[in-house]
């Protein structure tokens, strides 16, 4: 849907190519958003910014005034009205934690099956995947995470 170069050439030719759905980005121009977008979420206060980056940054500012908020706009529309039902869905009580935790940990433990099933037979699909707990600057995961699991 997007296209980002420097390239001088794909500067020249890019709209020659592109559907009425794709845009060509200018890379210097998204360099200057995304150093906007660091400024504007570098002014978050530390209690805030202490959560991780995904819990508040993981949707552009609302404010039109950034090229990112723009290119969701116009690619992604659906997300201002998922934004909207978006509650937070964290557990609510310790409780609530331990039982999902529990429920996590049996699915952790659960022995692969020597077949292969369907999508309809599978009651559950696992995927592992590893996420830095931070990046540069930002913290992308709240604390304690890294203590919470072994691996």
């Amino acid at each position: 849907m997007v296209f980002i170069s420097g390239d001088r050439l794909h500067w020249e030719t890019a709209l020659l190519f592109l559907r009425k759905d794709q845009d060509f980005i200018w890379s210097p121009e998204l360099k200057a958003d995304l150093m906007k977008l660091d400024a504007h979420f570098s002014a978050f206060p530390e209690s805030v910014k202490a959560k991780g980056l995904f819990a508040f940054a993981s949707w552009p500012p609302e404010n039109t005034g950034f090229l990112t908020t723009r290119l969701w706009d116009r690619h992604l529309p659906a997300w201002r009205e998922i934004l909207a039902n978006v509650t937070n869905r964290a557990p609510s009580s310790n409780e609530e934690y331990e039982k999902l935790m529990a429920k996590l940990n049996e699915i952790d433990a659960a022995q692969p099956i020597e077949r292969q099933v369907t999508i309809e037979e599978a009651r559950f699909v696992k995927f592992r995947r590893s996420v830095p707990v931070s990046k540069g600057k930002w913290r992308l995961l709240p604390p304690g995470v890294e203590e919470s699991r072994e691996h």
